[in-house]
């Protein structure tokens, strides 16, 4: 789920079982196509790491720090693979050639 603002986005999920949001801000600007996969991340880490201390009732703080800057590196960097395998089309593989194509032999 997400909402933006002027300058922001803001992307959420929620752990239901324990009352628990996760939300990532960033920039409008900036186009990020695995925050999906890095909300997903972060909440399976972080559940898993802490459920017993997020049931127990003491409250205690986290140390999630180190967890957060791993996974956040491994969804940049598949992000990273993603976009160097895409290459970009040559002319003749898109539909705008196959249209003039198909305009040049319905004149000739």
């Amino acid at each position: 789920t997400s909402f933006d603002s002027e300058a922001y986005r803001l992307e959420w999920t929620f752990e239901n079982e324990l009352n628990l949001v996760f939300v990532i801000v960033y920039q409008n600007i900036l186009r990020l196509t695995y925050i999906e996969e890095l909300l997903e991340g972060l909440r399976t880490a972080f559940v898993s790491s802490f459920r017993d201390q997020l049931t127990g009732g003491a409250a205690q703080p986290f140390d999630f720090d180190h967890r957060f800057n791993a996974i956040l590196a491994e969804c940049e960097a598949r992000a990273s693979q993603k976009k160097q395998t895409k290459s970009m089309r040559v002319f003749e593989e898109t539909t705008k050639f196959e249209k003039t194509r198909r305009a040049q032999a319905a004149n000739a």
